[in-house]
Order: structure tokens, then C-alpha cells, then sequence
């Protein structure tokens, strides 16, 4: 009687503990998803983009690790991020053809830069900026060209080495520097990884930050950008800077190079600046100050697209961004516009 007594306490005892450890398990389900849904339903965790191995391959280069794969055409339905609908160039670029060759009395203008010159999220090539910007300096000079080098994900050490890889051959007249606010890290959604894994390769860009499977969670890139993110100090900018010295931090060696290479081949550069399209954006006002000296420092051309597109904002009935890095079609123009304005006031068409 005595073993029965136990053997029921026992059997009681472990039901009890599934109950507990079920009812935990459901709690914690349950408190997850509502996190889930109240994050992305207050728009709290920063949106980020991941890149579809599909339009892209492994470089030679280290310095430049994926690029475009070229004519690559794709016109699903699903879109997903860095896709577009259309064929790429014959450099893998969201682009038309140019000749290597520059023809006689032509301007011709390169743009670097990364998912914002290729457009993201923009459905017509030709409503992109440096295609707007084009036609702003065919009004001009009519035979005025401009080349679009946007890759996206690329940073400014990657964009930098593409152009002396690439781009010098085309004898750039200016080089104009598509520069996002997240240009200092590597946000590649883990492409490398992938592109590796695929071709059992290696390439000199480190895997990103982000796993791309739970990059996808609002609540994961909550929890990694708003408090994994921080210093004991709290601040994203600290942060930025200490992971910065960690990663070795390109944008100023880079800007060393393209100085290098400017002077020798001689071309201008004209950094352009792209907000943060956000009401917290004044978290990255140290960038746009420190980049504004860094493009001094070098003799750069420096415009921060900031004060145009709070005009075109106002001016507009239209969203001037899709998100809070990416400008729409109607951001794109203005972004364009002002560049063009720039060039024609400091009459770097020569």
C-alpha cells in the first residue's frame, strides 16, 4: 500500500510539473508575440534590408566581397528587399549601357553608392536619381552623362575599391558619393555567408551582424539595435564608434584613397549626404558633422540632403520616404534636384 501511495504521489507530482512547465512554455509563447506585435505595431525596432543571393556573387576582390551578377534579369512577383523587376547591366548594375569609351565633350558623372541609388523599393529605373539627376543636367549641358554604381548593402570601403576596380576606366568627370548614415557598418544580411556556403568560398567582407532569419522579427532587431546595441554609456552613437575601431572602421581610409585616386586621375567628388528620414534622426547628427569635416578634410565636394528634402517635404502632398532610410519617387527627384543645383552653382560642369 505503502508503494502504491508513492508511486500515485509521484505520478501526480510529475503531471503537476508538465502542467507548470506547458503553461510556462505558453506564457512565454504568448508574451513573445504580444512583444512581437506591439513592436511592430508602434514601429520601435529599426528596419533593415537583406539582400537575395540571387543578383549576387562572390568578388575576387576582398575589399569589394559580393557583386552584381551581370545581365541578370528578374521579374517575380516577389520582390522581397534588393530586388527589382527588370535586367541588370552588363556590371551587374541597375543601369543602361554606357561605352567604356567617353565621347567628345560629354560630362560624365559616377555615382557610388548603395540600395538607395539602386533604387529600392522604386519601381521604375528611371525614376531612380541619378537617372532624375541626368536629365536635371541635360537642361545643361546636352551631352551630360551619368553612371549608376549602387550596389546594395555596399559600404564606402566597398564603393570605394568598385570605382578603381570598375568605374575608372569609364573616366569619370565627377564621382558623386551616395552617402547613407549606416555606411560605417556592414549590413549585408549576410550575403557572404551565404554566397560561401553556395560556393565554398571566402571573400574579405565579415558576415553581418544580423542573422537574416531573425533579422526578420521586429522584436529581435528591437532588442539588438535599442539594448544589445549600447554601451554602458546608453548611446547607439558610442556604440557606432566603438564597433567601429573594432571592425576597422573604412570610411576614413577610404576617403584617403578616393582622394588619391581623384587627385591622379583628376576628377571631382561630391559627397551627398542622405538623411535619416526619421523624427529621431538627431541621434545621427554627430555623422553628418563628422562626414561633413571628413569631405573637407579631403577637398571634397560636401552636400547634405537634409535641409532639401525638409523643403520637398513641405512643398510635397507626398511621402518624400518608403522608410527611414529609402526615398521615394518623389525623394529620389528631390534628391536629384539639389544635386544637380549644387553641381550648377559650384559649376563643376566644366
Amino acid at each position: 500500500m505503502v508503494c502504491r501511495v508513492n508511486e500515485n504521489q509521484r505520478f501526480h507530482f510529475d503531471v503537476a510539473m508538465r502542467k507548470k512547465s506547458l503553461l510556462l512554455i505558453l506564457g512565454l509563447v504568448a508574451g513573445l508575440s504580444i512583444s512581437e506585435v506591439a513592436i511592430s505595431t508602434f514601429g520601435l525596432a529599426p528596419k533593415i534590408a537583406l539582400i537575395s543571393v540571387g543578383r549576387f556573387q562572390l568578388s575576387p576582390d576582398p575589399n569589394i566581397g559580393y557583386e552584381p551578377v551581370p545581365f541578370f534579369e528578374y521579374s517575380g512577383e516577389d520582390l522581397k528587399f534588393y530586388e527589382f523587376r527588370g535586367k541588370s547591366n552588363s556590371l551587374g548594375f541597375r543601369d543602361r549601357e554606357h561605352p567604356v569609351e567617353k565621347p567628345e565633350g560629354t560630362y560624365r558623372v559616377l555615382v557610388l553608392g548603395d540600395s538607395i541609388s539602386m533604387g529600392l523599393m522604386v519601381k521604375d529605373r528611371e525614376d531612380i536619381f541619378p537617372n532624375v539627376l541626368e536629365r536635371r543636367l541635360k537642361t545643361l549641358q546636352e551631352n551630360a552623362e551619368v553612371l549608376n554604381f549602387g550596389v546594395s548593402g555596399y559600404n564606402t570601403r566597398q564603393e570605394v575599391a568598385t570605382l578603381v576596380k570598375k568605374g575608372l576606366v569609364y573616366d569619370p568627370d565627377l564621382v558623386v558619393v551616395q552617402y547613407c548614415l549606416n555606411d560605417r557598418m556592414e549590413m549585408n544580411g549576410g550575403i557572404i555567408r551565404e554566397l560561401c556556403a553556395l560556393e565554398d568560398a571566402h571573400a574579405g567582407i565579415e558576415n553581418s551582424l544580423l542573422n537574416p532569419l531573425l533579422a526578420r522579427s521586429a522584436l529581435y532587431r528591437f532588442l539588438y539595435f535599442r539594448i544589445l546595441y549600447r554601451t554602458p554609456e546608453g548611446t547607439l552613437e558610442q556604440r557606432q564608434e566603438r564597433l567601429a575601431l573594432l571592425k576597422q572602421d573604412s570610411v576614413e581610409a577610404s576617403f584617403q584613397l578616393l582622394r588619391a585616386t581623384a587627385s591622379e586621375r583628376g576628377f571631382d567628388v561630391l559627397v551627398a549626404v542622405f538623411p535619416v528620414f526619421a523624427k529621431a534622426s538627431d541621434l545621427r547628427h554627430a555623422e553628418h558633422q563628422r562626414i561633413a569635416r571628413l569631405s573637407s578634410d579631403n577637398g571634397f565636394f560636401h552636400l547634405d540632403l537634409s535641409k532639401a528634402f525638409k523643403e520637398c517635404s513641405r512643398q510635397s502632398q507626398e511621402s518624400i520616404s518608403l522608410d527611414p532610410l529609402h526615398p521615394s519617387v518623389s525623394g529620389h527627384a528631390c534628391a536629384a534636384t539639389a544635386i544637380a543645383d549644387y553641381i550648377s552653382e559650384y559649376q563643376l560642369m566644366k
